[in-house]
């Protein structure tokens, strides 16, 4: 049972099961590949199911200097809140999310990491 909530956990995780913004077309988007992702609650490292994610400039809110976006991610056996860190400056890209296991009782907290390039809107659209 443990190992299902593992699978299902990574599975969320990746990065945290939301699917891709869609881009702005006046203003283009951020493509981020995740490269690492960590359970901090369990000290493991996760497989990436999903590693690559378009964020939508005008979905990303500037807060000194760093554009982030906060989601909530429910489905039927969890919850999550999940801040999204892009630096412009650097690309680098990070995630964090707590996880709440309905099915297990308890609660989780991931990282993610890696780096992210600023895309036009008209790139994504030809994809």
């Amino acid at each position: 049972m443990k190992s299902l909530a593992l699978a299902s956990l990574s599975a969320l995780a990746a990065p945290f099961g939301v699917a891709a913004a869609e881009p702005s077309e006046e203003r283009g988007a951020y493509r981020c590949k995740v490269e690492t992702m960590r359970n901090v609650s369990m000290a493991k490292n996760l497989p990436i199911a999903e590693p690559e994610r378009v964020f939508a400039l005008d979905r990303l809110e500037d807060r000194g200097g760093q554009l982030v976006l906060e989601e909530v991610v429910v489905d039927p056996h969890s919850e999550s809140l999940v801040t999204h860190r892009i630096d412009p400056a650097t690309g680098h890209y990070e995630a964090s999310a707590m996880l709440s296991d309905h099915a297990m009782g308890e609660q989780y907290q991931i990282e993610s990491t890696g780096t992210c390039e600023r895309v036009p809107a008209s790139v994504e659209s030809e994809q």
